[in-house]
Order: C-alpha cells, then sequence, then structure tokens
C-alpha cells in the first residue's frame, strides 16, 4: 500500500475508503488482502502483544512472524489474553506464523 501523509485527505479516501479512515485516521497498512487492511510485524515471544498492538492502530488485521517456537499451552493463554485488551477491540483478526505454521485466530 502507499504511504499517504494525513494531510492528504482526499488521497487517503481515495485509496483507504471512508470507513477505514474513521477508525485509523493516521495508518498507512501495509497490505491490502481480499478486500482487507493488514498490518504486518515480526518479532519474538517478548514483543508479541505490543507488536499485535501497534497493527492494531494500523488496521483491523494483524499478522505477525514469530521468530522463536512457542509451545500450544503459552499460544492459547496468550491469545485468549488479547481479545479482552480495550486497545485492541478493532481486531477482526490476528494471524501468526508460528512454529513453521500459519495459525488464524479470529474474534470470539
Amino acid at each position: 500500500m502507499p504511504q499517504i501523509n494525513a494531510k492528504e485527505a482526499r488521497l487517503r479516501k481515495r485509496y483507504f475508503g471512508e470507513k477505514f479512515l474513521e477508525n485509523h485516521p493516521n495508518a498507512n497498512p501495509d497490505f491490502k488482502i481480499g478486500g482487507r487492511f493488514v498490518e504486518y510485524k515480526s518479532t519474538n515471544r517478548r514483543g508479541l502483544s505490543y507488536r499485535i498492538k501497534e497493527a492494531s492502530i494500523q488496521a483491523d488485521i494483524a499478522v505477525v512472524r514469530i521468530t522463536e517456537p512457542i509451545t500450544e499451552n503459552y499460544l492459547s493463554r496468550f491469545m485468549d489474553g488479547q481479545w479482552m485488551m480495550k486497545d485492541r477491540l478493532n481486531l477482526r483478526e490476528i494471524i501468526l506464523y508460528v512454529n513453521g505454521e500459519l495459525r488464524i485466530f479470529k474474534r470470539p
């Protein structure tokens, strides 16, 4: 996606649409896939929550590559907590590339 300055309101409306700009007035998402804006991040386990928070500011779908192995038990507890955080209420999906596989988590 193009990086469009917040001052370029007409262009931002054209590329991102009004609904996206209502929720993310200054954001420049990384991708648009199937009509949905997506933000990509990469991190280790320690920075995972922060990276998901960063992604939620930019888009409603977060894709995060985790650079180290994580147990299934940890991942399950971690994701339960993410959906409860008030600063991530806009997130509809969190997609993690973890332990060599793609895992898709949708808001319950």
